[in-house]
């Protein structure tokens, strides 16, 4: 199993990874984040613009380590899974209201979030990954892409939330 040191000196590492050596990282951001939030080292943060490079996003796993970078800079963490992702959406972990997302070249991302992605997705939490299936699938509900999913969940925070948060696709 590949080791990676935390925090990376420049964004973009994961990128030459497989998907193998992305769950990897995913992980070790998460543990990162979590040793510094308890050290006191994450502070709120609200009235955010991040900027999502739509380049950047090849998959699932390249959407979160590109939206982690995005919020938290080098190594940054803003979710493994679609689960973790959402939780992320409201606040403590980069992002706390009001904030905006501004997804630059979303288009570019659309063909590696495709309806094989969310059909796959949707496979693995039927099969166990995920303790409530049922609610992955009513996420999905009328999506035709992963994509849908991910910019759904995004522009219903605050309907959802306490907050407000926008998303901006350019």
């Amino acid at each position: 199993m590949k080791r990676f040191v935390f925090p990376p000196p420049v964004t973009g590492l994961w990128r030459d990874q497989d998907a193998g050596d992305r769950k990897v990282w995913l992980r070790a951001a998460c543990t990162h984040h979590f040793e510094n939030a308890a050290r006191g080292r994450v502070a709120p943060r609200p009235d955010r613009t991040i900027v999502l490079e739509g380049s950047l996003v090849d998959g699932l796993l390249g959407f979160f380590c590109a939206m982690g970078e995005a919020v938290n800079g080098p190594g940054g963490y803003f979710g493994s899974s679609f689960h973790s992702f959402d939780d992320c959406l409201f606040g403590g972990f980069g992002l706390d209201y009001p904030y905006t997302i501004i997804w630059e070249g979303s288009a570019e991302s659309r063909p590696y979030l495709g309806s094989e992605i969310l059909h796959s997705w949707l496979e693995e939490e039927r099969e166990g990954e995920d303790p409530f299936p049922e609610i992955a699938a009513s996420w999905a509900e009328g999506a035709d892409t992963m994509f849908d999913v991910l910019v759904h969940q995004m522009q219903s925070v605050s309907t959802r939330g306490h907050g407000s948060a926008e998303l901006l696709l350019r």
